[in-house]
């Protein structure tokens, strides 16, 4: 989230901005991003989880 707020909300490089949202507020909005990444953070960890599992199994057969 702290790199999300560096790049997105302070540097904004072109490569990372959508064609179309050049303006949009939401850029600079920390709290935003914040809500954002809560969101997400489930996902990762399921996704994370599983991928290990996955891992630790075809190491298990090997």
């Amino acid at each position: 989230m702290v790199l999300d707020w560096i790049v997105f909300a302070g540097l904004r490089p072109r490569l990372m901005v959508l064609p179309g949202t050049e303006g949009m507020r939401e850029y600079r909005d920390l709290r935003f991003h914040a809500v954002a990444a809560l969101k997400g953070s489930p996902l990762i960890l399921v996704v994370g989880l599983l991928s290990g599992g996955v891992v630790a199994g075809l190491e298990a057969i090997a």
